[in-house]
């Protein structure tokens, strides 16, 4: 993991009806210009279940705050948790804009990316002014990463992403769904570093590498002993669905340390 890491559970504490929920962290607020966060659903923060999120997400700023928002404009529900990550890694995190369309898929042309098929990727849709309201993901092909919505619809012209890579390494891995680890809508991580660790921040970008496109809105979960990536519509999750999956093991480790366990520093 990289020093300069930022990550914290963002709760949405909004009892009044809004597809957007404001981040607020010093070192996030009044910074228009990273490229470097991302999030996922956690429908488990602190141990309290639920409640869903079921709609694809995205990020933008305004007002000095960066927010995360509802694509389909579905309201964010109150006590609904994201999990956020601002990567350290800046050489690795960049912005990725459509400029076709008629198409569900975007190409990628980055040095770090090109011809390296192993890398795990982190994909976050960014808001400047085009709406994409359908879940993306990524897959290797012909040397090039790409970027698809994987519901197969066309990405609109002027599409935004957060895009962040590394190699794979004990904390950065592709999960593939298999009926051993598939229960209902959900597939269960099996990672020693998370294992029993219910603070942990899993995040989680989904993969075609194994040809199937799981075309819906994706969280994470904690059962009590593994964390799982569910559907957010409770649709079953299919054989070989594949997800690349990042955990920072510094934020395990700080969270999950008796000495601090109750916030105490």
């Amino acid at each position: 993991y990289e020093s300069g890491d930022v990550f914290f559970t963002h709760v949405n504490n909004n009892s009044s009806s809004s597809h957007t929920t404001a981040l607020d962290h010093p070192d996030l607020n009044g910074d228009s210009g990273v490229d470097e966060i991302h999030i996922t659903s956690n429908y488990s923060f602190q141990g309290a279940l639920g409640p869903y999120n079921n709609d694809n997400e995205g990020i933008y700023y305004t007002g000095g705050k960066w927010r995360i928002f509802n694509e389909g404009l579905v309201d964010i529900a109150e006590n609904a948790a994201f999990n956020v990550f601002k990567f350290g890694a800046t050489t690795n995190t960049f912005e990725h804009e459509v400029t076709t369309t008629g198409a569900s898929t975007t190409d990628i042309n980055q040095s770090g990316l090109d011809g390296e098929f192993q890398r795990i990727l982190q994909v976050t849709q960014h808001y400047t002014g085009t709406y994409n309201d359908h879940p993306p993901g990524v897959w290797y092909g012909f040397g090039k990463w790409r970027i698809s919505n994987f519901d197969l619809m066309d990405i609109p012209n002027g599409t935004n992403y957060n895009v962040y890579y590394q190699a794979p390494s004990k904390s950065a891995w592709e999960h593939v769904a298999t009926a051993a680890n598939i229960v209902g809508n959900w597939t269960i991580l099996d990672n020693p570093i998370i294992n029993g660790v219910p603070c942990a921040q899993v995040h989680v970008t989904q993969s075609a590498s194994q040809g199937v496109f799981n075309g819906h809105p994706i969280g994470v979960w904690y059962d009590g002993y593994r964390w799982s990536v569910y559907n957010q519509n409770e649709v079953a999750m299919p054989e070989d669905a594949a997800f690349h999956v990042v955990v920072s093991p510094e934020q395990v480790a700080a969270c999950s340390d008796i000495i601090f366990k109750d916030g105490f520093d």
